[in-house]
């Protein structure tokens, strides 16, 4: 299904509105491909949103990704598409409710069990739960820097961790490397997802004793 996001553009002194429409093809090469008549600039947009994505960990379809500036019989030029064409990246439609729930329980730090069947989008809703959770306290963000620094986890000239963490153990994962511990103590996932979010992905996966 198509995503079709407002934009607006100039043809001499008259403004003209703009439909950006992008949809996925399943199952062709990853690319993006963008048309409706724009300027080497805008053909250069598929580039910027490809790096700007991936540089915020933002996932990026893995299909063919086809972008559309209508009306296609009329000029456009600029980068002030950019954003418009992101936001049409977007891949959560539909599941009002599993949302209403996700922004309530995100807003209360309350834990969720979402049940359903496989493809309806629970784990890629999961991924964006720390995106919408508030911005983290100089405090907050000490605690989480700590703990990452002391596992070997920051990046290299990296000196205070700003986002939250999203962190999602295989089911596999061992009960040591969970809830840390072991020979030389280190942390486990529980405290490396601390202010952020633990996703345990295919929870009945996991071990009995792992989830005791």
């Amino acid at each position: 299904m198509a995503t079709v996001v407002k934009s607006m553009s100039v043809e001499g002194i008259e403004g003209f509105e703009v439909e950006i429409e992008a949809t996925t093809i399943r199952g062709q090469q990853q690319m993006i491909s963008v048309i409706g008549l724009g300027d080497q600039a805008v053909k250069e947009a598929a580039e910027r949103i490809q790096a700007a994505l991936e540089h915020d960990g933002f996932d990026i379809p893995k299909d063919k990704t086809i972008i559309s500036l209508a009306p296609g019989n009329r000029r456009k030029r600029g980068s002030h598409y950019d954003l418009g064409m992101t936001i049409a990246f977007r891949d959560v439609k539909g599941q009002n409710d599993l949302i209403t729930s996700i922004v309530l329980a995100a807003a209360g730090g309350h834990n969720i069990l979402m049940i359903g069947e496989p493809g309806c989008g629970k784990t890629m809703i999961a991924q964006r739960i720390s995106t919408i959770l508030p911005e983290m306290s100089e405090e907050e963000a000490l605690a989480v820097t700590k703990i990452h620094s002391i596992s070997g986890l920051l990046r290299n000239g990296q000196s205070l961790m700003v986002q939250r963490p999203f962190r999602a153990p295989h089911h596999n994962i061992s009960l040591n490397a969970l809830i840390g511990g072991g020979t030389y103590a280190q942390p486990g996932e529980v405290s490396l997802a601390h202010n952020g979010v633990l996703f345990l992905d295919e929870l009945a996966e996991f071990s009995k004793s792992t989830l005791d």
